[in-house]
């Protein structure tokens, strides 16, 4: 008996892990909007599977938003542990970004419309790229190599910069390609420019 539970446990982990990595593919190709019964078809599971797991589509939002910011939080993390210097975190950010272009760029098209705690990742995620920041910033001031900047204002400029980028990706890439890739180097050097003394 045990070892059947365990067994279901198991599955049931499973599934709900299946069904948050199914909703960020299907936010990331049509938006935060998406209707669950949507999701549950592209998962292939029944719609009521979807609330066994998650008793709201504002709760699934915000699990599928949490793994997107835990994983670049993550990847935050490690760059500024092993970097110092503040371009290769910048370019360490973009492409990060880039990776996550189509999900990044509906999620701040679409922030305001999104419920209040899950709101609350995107700022918990900006915390998270703004330390690192911070720190990389500090050591480039006492190196003598940066400006002597305040961290919101610096770091501010550079979010702007790409979510400006983003949100209007259609004028800057009108074929369809990538702004991120297009643009990337233009943007982080220009942006260093800007920092440097």
């Amino acid at each position: 008996m045990e070892n059947v539970q365990g067994k279901r446990q198991l599955q049931k982990v499973a599934t709900r892990e299946h069904i948050i990595e199914t909703a960020m593919l299907v936010y990331l190709a049509q938006g935060f909007s998406t209707p669950t019964n949507i999701i549950a078809q592209e998962a292939g599971v029944a719609h009521g599977t979807i609330f066994v797991h998650f008793p709201t589509r504002e709760n699934l939002l915000f699990h599928a938003l949490e793994r997107f910011a835990d994983n670049i939080g993550e990847k935050l993390h490690g760059l500024s542990v092993s970097n110092s210097d503040m371009e290769v975190l910048i370019r360490a950010h973009i492409e990060i970004v880039g990776e996550n272009e189509a999900f990044y760029k509906n999620l701040i098209r679409e922030i305001s419309s999104l419920p209040l705690d899950t709101r609350s990742l995107l700022v918990f995620l900006n915390s998270i790229a703004s330390h690192h920041f911070s720190i990389a910033l500090q050591r480039g001031i006492e190196d003598g190599k940066l400006k002597k900047l305040s961290v919101h204002m610096a770091y501010n400029t550079w979010l702007g910069l790409i979510h400006y980028y983003l949100q209007n990706s259609e004028f800057f890439s009108p074929n369809g390609e990538s702004v991120i890739e297009r643009y990337k180097d233009e943007l982080v050097n220009s942006y260093i420019d800007l920092l440097k003394k």
